[in-house]
């Protein structure tokens, strides 16, 4: 070096370390029903983009409206000069309410007894269950039995209910029939000599009326001499 000259040595600069992405995404509804929306929010530091297949906004934070037919996780992807990072929600889907009856038997003869089933698949449980069996009975079991006293078509209807106040309603109809009619039918003497009399008598369920030509009466039971 020069004689009197005076050296500095000056000193290195550290790097700089550019600080990697946070970013943070959250669903507004995490749970929904079949068909309904949710809105997916983000927000990022130290990115200058962020990505998604679900939406064409490259913005740092936004938020945008999804409507998932199942359920679904959505990811998002923020860069900057640090890297990128990711993040991700989900969103649950719950399938719709379904339901489906099933009755044995669905005709009969009257008194008739039938067993009621309700399957349910989709919503959310606990469920419940209303029963109308179209004779002013009702019953709130999942699988009733109802006996039908009476002749006629009955229009049965259920209605079941989930825990988010989903409903569904099924309806069935039931036949039930009037009873073949009985008849019993006796004499006091079966055997007479002419000119006595025996006494014909006779008894009948499930009729209105009854006839014969030796008897002008029309009474489901009676007697004729």
């Amino acid at each position: 070096h020069t004689s009197g000259a005076a050296v500095v040595y000056g000193q290195l600069a550290s790097p700089i370390v550019q600080a990697l992405p946070i970013v943070t995404i959250s669903a507004s509804l995490v749970t929904i029903n079949s068909g309904a929306s949710s809105t997916l929010t983000w927000s990022s530091s130290d990115a200058s983009s962020c990505s998604a297949p679900w939406t064409a906004s490259t913005a740092t934070s936004g938020s945008q409206s999804v409507t998932p037919t199942t359920t679904t996780t959505y990811s998002m992807t923020c860069s900057g000069a640090g890297g990128s990072t990711s993040q991700s929600a989900t969103v649950t889907v719950i399938s719709p309410l379904s339901l489906t009856i099933s009755i044995n038997p669905a005709t009969g003869t009257a008194p008739l007894n039938v067993v009621f089933t309700a399957s349910v698949s989709g919503g959310t449980g606990s469920y419940t269950f209303a029963w109308d069996f179209g004779d002013g009975a009702t019953s709130t079991l999942q699988n009733p039995s109802h006996t039908y006293s009476t002749a006629g078509t009955f229009t049965v209807q259920v209605t079941v209910t989930d825990a988010t106040n989903q409903s569904a309603v099924g309806t069935v109809s039931i036949l039930v029939n009037v009873p073949a009619p009985t008849l019993t039918f006796t004499a006091s003497s079966t055997s007479i000599i002419s000119g006595q009399a025996s006494i014909l008598t006779w008894f009948s369920t499930n009729t209105t009326s009854c006839s014969a030509p030796w008897t002008a009466s029309t009474a489901t039971s009676g007697s004729q001499s």
